[in-house]
């Protein structure tokens, strides 16, 4: 079974990432700030093509970072 991540973040952000092109089919918006990534979004994160519009990437401590601030990506169980 694939790895997904939920991270909490601000609601507009939350809208912005799901809806980034490079994005669709690997991230899912669930409402109230919450977005999902899938391990294909986790790692095209970690080493993305510019530009994404804002600055956006995941690094090896499992932080999503967006724009300037940045949010723990949590495992699912």
């Amino acid at each position: 079974m694939p790895t997904t991540y939920t991270v909490v973040m601000d609601e507009a952000w939350a809208e912005w990432v799901a809806g980034v092109d490079e994005l669709q089919g690997t991230v899912t918006h669930l409402g109230n700030g919450r977005v999902r990534f899938n391990e294909t979004a986790i790692a095209y994160l970690r080493c993305p093509r510019p530009p994404l519009g804002m600055y956006i990437h995941v690094n090896d401590d499992n932080k999503l970072f967006v724009d300037f601030a940045f949010f723990d990506l949590v495992p699912d169980r």
